[in-house]
């Protein structure tokens, strides 16, 4: 039977529950649920292995799961609830409820992956009301169970109203539904990373492939043959080229064992389109052909390539050059079926061959060709000299006036080595003598002092007689001068790669031993290890303060080397402005309170909601508020106010304070930049809230600037877009 490929999956997994979901995690989850209801729990797959365990039972642990009687049972109860989900009408309520042979209440929750059954999840070793004692105390007797300690674990068994198993039952089936999600996300991810495996060996055989310069074109069908075979997991493959008519097809290259198997014994046979059996279907039908079952009557498989040999499947593909069929290669026998995957991967590799086969056959010709040196000459606009065997200028070419150093007077009857220096001369004699020899193109690099500086070119030579040689002479200084600048520019990126690294390293190194510090300080500070004196306290205080600064000093580095390396991320959300303002303000109400500062609102109402990362808008705010706190007097004031302008909230924080002087306004948003330092210490900050505030905003796309004067105070402004952002490479160039 033959199938298209179609929609559904791309590649075929074997793949179990372990392989798609994180237990360990799901355990967690699972014991933290059980923390709470009491009930216990598990997952066990298809073959009965017992993946999770929460809460289980003694009675069931201790004694049901050890004895080989009440283990039967239990067995019995975890594959009665298989079939059921596997063959029973009912397994669309999503769950299944059963009494198991040893008296306890099971109930089961199935769990698939793309109609895939892999699992249940299990409640149970509980009952709806006080068990039979009698019930119990026979079947201790009947397996041998110790009756007392078998009694003390039925004591144990949670007696649940059916209300609260119905609520619980209802979580577990949206937990299967929650297990079926990830399992399908984490086998698309597989798929992905197995596709791109593919893509990567496919993209290493076309490598090499290209690099096969001196092969056969037998070597190279016989090369992608076994590529074929690779990247799709077949025993054997075949590629079969078709004449220009498209009659018949000609077979260049076929796994070995086919040969020794088949009942056709020639080298290359022919094989009439007309008459070839299944194996050229795809040529026929000008498309892929997938069969998974070769097994099944077929009225097409006669003369099939290896007549004698066992066909379980195949798949095979037309090769293309535009419209036109070239060719149809094929592969068989995979131990999985074949599927969409498959088929692009043998399609690509084979429109890569064909492409490399055409560009060889262009290159042959172009080298062939009795006009070759005719086209080189017309179609460079170089520099060209023509030379005799020994180096003697015969001949030149100049594309434009003032191309030539020496007037053609100068140099042509004479030889190189009168001409140019030994530098040059001697390397251009011995690639003369390489081009005539070997009859390929010899390049040679050279630089020249000149007037206007060194310059540098690059000589080609190539034989165009038999003691002939033309050199094409290109002028590389441009090239030479972007690469350098390209070098530099990759040195420089590497360099401040290095530094961000260094940065987010050194934070996480020092951050570790600050934490330590500061929370000893405080504990001294509270007093953990007795009474302190006056003397003391100031020196813990002052730990504590400068701890707290270098800690703050050390995250904000971490930020600034994440946002230079591009992996700050934002994640965008509606909140509502005021109440991140209010949070923002609270946290340093104490500081206002020290300063006795007056604190004013003028946000307007249209402003409140907005798309924003949060925490990066209530950073934002914060260094502004703290700055403002920071440089304004006792008893000033700040005024925090936010409104809609244009397509943008605009928002601000305005003090009362001593102010910037213009010289230092354009440096303000700069790392490491600090007004204090040219007025003042009293104010202590790292000079990277501002830095870290522009990159944010920008992060945004939006604005962020300052106006300030000098003994009246300043206004830091912000502006976002309303509307949600695109989010796209976060590093800020200006820092870089």
């Amino acid at each position: 039977m033959i199938n298209m490929f179609s929609s559904g999956p791309t590649t075929e997994i074997n793949y179990n529950f372990v392989d798609l979901v994180d237990t360990c995690k799901l355990q967690y989850l699972m014991e933290s649920f059980y923390a709470a209801t009491n009930i216990p729990c598990g997952i066990v797959d298809m073959e009965g292995n017992i993946l999770i365990a929460v809460g289980w039972q003694d009675i069931c642990v201790k004694f049901h799961r050890l004895d080989p009687v009440t283990e039967k049972r239990c067995r019995e109860s975890d594959k009665h609830f298989i079939e059921f989900f596997e063959n029973s009408s009912a397994k669309d309520k999503g769950y299944m409820e059963y009494i198991c042979g040893n008296g306890m209440i099971d109930i089961g929750i199935p769990i698939h992956v793309e109609g895939k059954h892999l699992a249940n999840i299990f409640l149970g070793q509980f009952v709806y009301e006080k068990p039979d004692p009698d019930f119990f105390i026979k079947q201790a007797n009947e397996v041998g169970f110790d009756v007392d300690e078998y009694l003390k674990a039925l004591d144990k068994v949670p007696v649940l109203s059916k209300d609260k198993v119905t609520h619980i039952i209802d979580y577990y089936i949206k937990l299967a539904s929650f297990l079926t999600d990830i399992g399908l996300q984490n086998l698309q991810l597989v798929r992905a990373e197995e596709a791109l495996l593919l893509d990567e060996k496919r993209l290493e055989a076309l490598l090499k492939l290209n690099q096969m310069y001196d092969t056969t074109f037998e070597d190279i069908t016989d090369f992608v043959r076994e590529e074929s075979i690779a990247l799709t997991n077949s025993k054997i493959g075949y590629l079969a080229i078709l004449n220009d008519d498209g009659t018949l097809l000609s077979m260049h290259s076929r796994t070995q064992v086919t040969v020794d198997e088949c009942i056709v014994k020639d080298d290359v046979p022919d094989y009439p389109l007309e008459s070839a059996g299944f194996w050229v279907e795809a040529v026929r039908q000008e498309r892929p052909v997938i069969t998974n079952d070769h097994a099944a009557l077929d009225p097409l498989k006669k003369g099939y390539l290896g007549e004698h040999l066992k066909i379980l499947r195949h798949m095979d593909i037309p090769v293309f050059d535009g419209d036109k069929i070239v060719a149809v290669a094929g592969v068989g026998n995979k131990e999985m079926p074949y599927v969409e995957s498959d088929v692009r991967q043998l399609t690509l590799l084979m429109d890569g061959m064909w492409r490399m086969v055409k560009r060889r056959k262009a290159e042959d010709d172009l080298y062939k060709s009795e006009g070759r040196n005719r086209s080189i000459l017309n179609s460079i606009p170089d520099l060209m000299f023509k030379f005799s065997g020994d180096g003697t200028f015969v001949d030149y070419n100049k594309p434009s006036e003032g191309s030539l150093i020496f007037p053609a007077s100068d140099f042509i009857g004479k030889n190189i080595s009168d001409i140019f220096p030994q530098h040059i001369s001697t390397p251009s004699i011995v690639n003369i003598k390489k081009a005539l020899k070997d009859d390929n193109i010899e390049i040679f690099n050279y630089q020249m002092d000149l007037d206007d500086g060194v310059r540098y070119y690059e000589s080609r030579f190539v034989a165009t007689g038999e003691d002939e040689v033309l050199a094409i002479i290109r002028d590389i200084t441009d090239r030479k001068e972007t690469e350098k600048i390209l070098l530099e520019k990759a040195e420089a990126e590497a360099a401040n790669l290095s530094k961000s690294k260094f940065l987010a390293n050194m934070s996480h190194e020092l951050r570790t031993p600050l934490n330590a510090v500061i929370g000893f300080s405080e504990m001294l500070a509270g007093k953990n290890f007795g009474e302190l004196n006056e003397k003391q306290e100031r020196y813990v205080k002052n730990i504590s303060s400068s701890g707290t600064h270098l800690l703050n000093l050390i995250n904000d580095i971490l930020d600034l080397s994440k946002i230079e390396a591009g992996k700050m991320e934002l994640f965008i959300e509606e909140f509502n402005s005021l109440d991140a303002i209010d949070e923002v303000c609270y946290s340093l109400m104490p500081l206002i309170l020290k300063k006795d500062l007056k604190l004013n609102f003028s946000v307007d109402e249209d402003v409140r909601w907005i798309f924003a990362d949060i925490t990066k808008f209530k950073q934002i705010l914060y260094n502004l508020l703290s700055n403002a706190v920071k440089f304004t007097s006792e008893g000033g004031s700040i005024t925090i106010s936010g409104s809609i302008i244009g397509d943008e909230g605009h928002f601000s924080v305005e003090d009362t304070g001593k102010g910037i002087a213009p010289d230092y306004l354009s440096s303000i948003f700069d790392p490491f930049s600090q007004v204090e330092k040219f007025e003042t210490k009293v104010e202590k900050g790292t000079g990277l809230g501002l830095a870290l505030v522009k990159c944010f905003v920008m992060l945004h796309e939006g604005r962020v600037w300052v106006e300030s004067e000098v003994g009246k105070g300043s206004k830091f402004s912000f502006s976002l877009p309303i509307e949600p952002i695109h989010i796209g490479e976060s590093s800020m160039p200006y820092l870089k």
